[in-house]
């Protein structure tokens, strides 16, 4: 007879993803890793969602993964390994510093720790930077489906859709930087 497969689960141990995510913030799940810019070196904040937020997380083997800004495509990286460094992005080149460990700490929760700098991602004051473990709620992330999530990296989460607008009698809507749609 032929079984089904059986995935184990294994709490504090290390998971095997692919795909787009948005990464929230345990701290404040409405705050999400996102860059606004795509230069290299771009520091990587913590706020609420807003164009940048999307990334595509690859296992690359070895039980570590490539994270990348969808908006810049670039990696995200942590070159020093030293407490409290922060996370950039920088143009892909499969170095130590652009692999991430991806962590699962149970209750739909990830900790992200780094390869070349093995201290955790952690939400600092809306920044991304790498301290040691700590065990608090800063260094946990919740990694959203792209398909499933409240934030899409595509728009300010404030932004309103063309079936949301309300015309006048003249059948317009008039906004403060000048532009009219009718």
């Amino acid at each position: 007879t032929v079984s089904e497969p059986i995935i184990v689960n294994v709490i504090d141990g290390p998971v095997s993803i692919t795909g787009a995510f948005t990464i929230a913030s345990k701290l404040n799940t409405t705050n999400y890793l996102q860059v606004n810019s795509t230069d290299n070196r771009t520091r990587v904040l913590v706020e609420s969602c807003d164009a940048g937020t999307v990334w595509d997380i690859n296992d690359i083997g070895n039980g570590f993964h490539k994270i990348s800004n969808e908006l810049a495509d670039k990696a995200m990286e942590s070159y020093n390994p030293i407490h409290g460094n922060d996370v950039t992005i920088y143009t892909s080149n499969n170095k130590d510093w652009q692999q991430w460990e991806i962590i699962d700490a149970g209750n739909g929760f990830y900790k992200i720790k780094g390869k070349f700098n093995p201290l955790y991602l952690t939400d600092v004051n809306g920044e991304a930077n790498m301290a040691v473990a700590d065990g608090s709620d800063s260094q946990l992330w919740v990694l959203e489906d792209v398909a499933s999530s409240e934030c899409t990296g595509t728009a300010p989460a404030n932004a309103r859709s063309v079936s949301d607008l309300e015309l006048s009698d003249d059948g317009r809507e008039e906004f403060t930087n000048g532009i009219t749609i009718y």
